[in-house]
């Protein structure tokens, strides 16, 4: 089977409801296109940088739950960017 490569940002989407935070969820478009690939069974992963702390064990953890191999997903001193949406 081929794998599946995918190099990006991860964001932190931050989900309102009735103008209140209900939710954070990892997110990003390339980040994404990777989790849809692995959640069908290709051999996906996903090279990108995360923050060591709590936000990047999320990240880590999501991607893990969805079936990316994460041995790319280096931990630096950042912090993840954060993405407030808000529904129409």
């Amino acid at each position: 089977m081929r794998k599946v490569i995918g190099i990006g940002e991860t964001l932190l989407d931050i989900i309102f409801k009735d103008n209140k935070p209900v939710e954070a969820v990892p997110g990003g478009s390339t980040f994404n296109a990777i989790v849809s690939l692995g959640r069908v069974g290709a051999d996906a992963f996903f090279v990108t940088e995360i923050g060591d702390d709590h936000v990047g064990a999320l990240v880590r953890s999501f991607l893990s739950s969805n079936n990316v191999c994460t041995d790319y997903v280096l931990e630096q001193g950042l912090e993840v960017a954060r993405v407030v949406g808000f529904p129409r």
